[in-house]
């Protein structure tokens, strides 16, 4: 009986049978299109019997005009699994000294190339010196006078051979010339430019024979390589998972078949809002001459 009652008759079996009702003859007759239609009623209700009492669902109702046919529900999308994240970097120094002169001049000798291991204080550059040597000579010199001259009146003085004013001008005399002599000895010594700090050399800009002069070019760039750092372009959604010490593992492109340690040094406040990324500094740990500033990289992160 419940799968009678779930039966429904066809649309245009359904309208027939109302345009039926309403033609009725005159005397209480039945239309023969009635009793045809009642006889394939007849024979859809056995054949929905025989077929287990399940009848074919009917279509769906159309929707109303201009409206869209509500689709299956979107299953919500899994947040991916935490595990490596890999970011695109670039090397670079955090301390780049270049080396310039600090006095006019001509380029002697450069001692060094790039590649180079250098100790701080190590002569670098070598200006031409032979005039500066020489001054430095000469105010030496003077300097060596004056203090004779003042040791004479100092024992003249003694004697009440020479009075107050001629010995604080012999005094003077001699304080001048040990500033001159000061001046020269420095003079030569910025003729010699020296490393500031312990690193590598990355690069030397002059060549024997060249001028330079305060302001000018770039003589040479030093870099201490315990400084190198990968700085990674990190996805703004991914920075959340990183913090400040996570350790890291750099693979350069230049140098294959090989991968650095690295921990995160600093994550930036600001993002770029244009790339929607996150400028990340990875200290390299382990780094080696073979790497260079600006050589491309790839930074793995292994967030806990």
């Amino acid at each position: 009986m419940r799968a009678l009652r779930s039966l429904r008759l066809p649309d245009e079996t359904a309208a027939a049978l109302r345009e039926a009702g309403g033609r009725r003859r005159v005397g209480g007759g039945v239309p023969w299109a009635l009793l045809a239609i009642s006889a394939a009623l007849n024979a859809w209700l056995i054949a929905a019997r025989l077929t287990g009492g399940a009848a074919e669902t009917p279509p769906a109702p159309p929707g109303r005009p201009g409206s869209a046919a509500p689709g299956p529900a979107e299953e919500p999308r899994a947040s991916p699994a935490a595990g490596a994240l890999t970011a695109g970097a670039y090397l670079a120094i955090e301390d780049l000294i270049p080396v310039s002169t600090s006095r006019d001049g001509r380029v002697r000798k450069v001692p060094v190339k790039a590649g180079d291991q250098v100790a701080a204080g190590q002569v670098v550059v070598l200006l031409e010196d032979g005039e500066l040597r020489a001054e430095l000579e000469l105010a030496r010199a003077r300097m060596r006078d004056a203090q004779r001259t003042l040791d004479r009146v100092k024992v003249l003085a003694k004697g009440q051979a020479a009075t107050q004013a001629e010995e604080d001008r012999a005094l003077g005399q001699a304080e001048i010339a040990a500033a001159e002599a000061e001046l020269a000895a420095r003079k030569l010594d910025q003729a010699r430019l020296l490393a500031p700090i312990a690193g590598t050399v990355l690069e030397v800009g002059v060549k024997p024979g060249e001028v330079v002069q305060p302001g000018g070019k770039v003589m040479l760039k030093l870099a201490d390589l315990s400084t190198l750092t990968a700085e990674a372009t990190v996805n703004e959604a991914d920075v959340a998972r990183l913090q400040q010490g996570l350790g890291a593992e750099v693979v350069v492109d230049a140098v294959p078949g090989r991968s650095f340690s690295g921990k995160v040094r600093e994550i930036a406040r600001q993002a770029d809002r244009a790339r929607g990324t996150v400028l990340v500094k990875v200290s390299v740990l382990d780094a080696d001459p073979s790497l260079r500033p600006g050589m491309s990289a790839r930074v793995t992160f292994r967030p806990r």
